[in-house]
């Protein structure tokens, strides 16, 4: 099930890392390591760069982000390669 990009972090993930792809595509892997450092930090670093139009499916320890526009893609996998680097 994808989901639009409501809040859903009430939801006890009991996942210690994810997987995270772009679409079909392996990015890298998010550790969170404190309460204030959850999965959702993924979502929220992308709108602050301005990126809005996405999808989200949570499924097990994978967080697959659906691009909706194609020609932002690789724009997403390079702001998420460098976010996850630096986490």
């Amino acid at each position: 099930m994808w989901f639009d990009k409501e809040p859903i972090s009430d939801q006890n993930l009991p996942y210690d890392r994810f997987n995270i792809y772009v679409n079909k595509d392996l990015v890298g892997e998010k550790v969170p390591l404190a309460e204030n450092n959850d999965i959702h930090q993924v979502e929220n670093h992308l709108e602050k760069k301005g990126i809005n139009d996405f999808n989200i499916l949570i499924k097990g320890g994978h967080f697959v982000i659906k691009a909706n526009k194609p020609s932002e893609v690789e724009t997403i996998k390079a702001l998420l390669g460098s976010y996850l680097v630096n986490r």
